[in-house]
């Protein structure tokens, strides 16, 4: 009981670690868009760094006993086409939104997939933690849809660029756990092969603008992305998965939209709005709901006693 305790502890601290890289990913993101580079250069710093790192350990293993089908499917879900599509989303739409969206979306369409693939059955908790979520992601819409302010005249563009975003993590994350993926192992071929297959063509028919970039925005990206993002947060993240299970470790990215808003803030300037702040809020607790740390039922019963 002890151990099982202890592994599950490890499953939920890796699932924490990769949110809070992850929280601050959006930030670190659209500031590079903001500067010099565009969403291509980002993602092409993003894969170049990891694909160096995990190179070794695909020329060693190859594949990890995957499939290329397989393979290819994980690296549209969490390589290249996950970030060149949620990078371009933040060039229309505020950090805080894609921490919410993105997030939020994975965990909805994580949750309902587990149902129809993998015979998950959730809880009436996490049910009522996914509405809390979408009703969230329905608050922070309805922001960019009446906003206006000409900063966000295309926010809601940015908005529905992530929940393909989040649809796409939710692919990785279920999908991780039908091929059952060692968490190196996973990280490892999306980032070698989002390195070999979209490098070469950003370059052949891109237009680079790392060259007109400082070494400090090379830098921070690189160490960001390639380092923190690619590497470190999906290991920790795959191992969550296989750990706690595909919906369960999808809650974790939830905890990234306070961090998104924090950071967003303090860095950006992107001050967030009332309804904003509900959205955050909302999917904050639906977050706590659904790993059950927040027990309505409790809560309710708590109430009526104190009456």
């Amino acid at each position: 009981m002890t151990v099982e305790r202890a592994r599950i502890g490890q499953g939920i601290a890796m699932g924490v670690l990769a949110a809070l890289i992850w929280g601050i990913w959006p930030v670190i993101s659209r500031l590079g868009v903001q500067q010099t580079l565009t969403a291509y250069d980002v993602a092409a710093i993003r894969f170049i760094v990891a694909g160096v790192i995990f190179l070794p350990w695909v020329i060693k293993s190859g594949l990890g006993g995957l499939t290329w089908r397989q393979a290819l499917i994980l690296t549209t879900g969490a390589g290249a086409p996950y970030v060149l599509i949620s990078v371009g989303g933040l060039t229309l739409a505020p950090a805080s939104h894609g921490g919410v969206i993105i997030s939020g979306c994975s965990f909805l369409f994580a949750t309902l997939g587990s149902v129809l693939l993998l015979g998950d059955r959730p809880t009436s908790q996490r049910w009522i933690g996914f509405v809390l979520i979408a009703l969230g992601i329905l608050s922070i819409g309805y922001r960019s849809i009446t906003s206006s302010s000409a900063a966000l005249a295309d926010a809601w563009i940015g908005d529905l660029i992530f929940v393909l975003s989040g649809f796409l993590w939710a692919s990785y994350t279920l999908n991780s756990k039908r091929y059952n993926v060692p968490p190196v192992m996973g990280a490892a071929v999306v980032s070698v092969l989002s390195m070999l297959l979209y490098v070469p063509a950003w370059l052949a028919f891109g237009e680079p603008h790392i060259f007109q970039a400082s070494a400090q925005e090379l830098i921070v990206q690189g160490v960001f992305q390639g380092v923190l993002a690619a590497a470190i947060a999906l290991v920790c993240y795959t191992k969550s998965i296989s750990i706690l299970g595909a919906a369960q470790a999808a809650v974790f990215t939830s905890l990234a939209p306070g961090l998104a808003v924090l950071f967003g803030d303090l860095i950006l300037g992107e001050t967030p709005s009332s309804a904003e702040y509900i959205g955050v809020s909302l999917v904050i607790l639906g977050l706590l709901t659904s790993l059950g740390l927040f027990n309505w039922r409790r809560a309710s019963g708590a109430v009526a006693t104190d009456s």
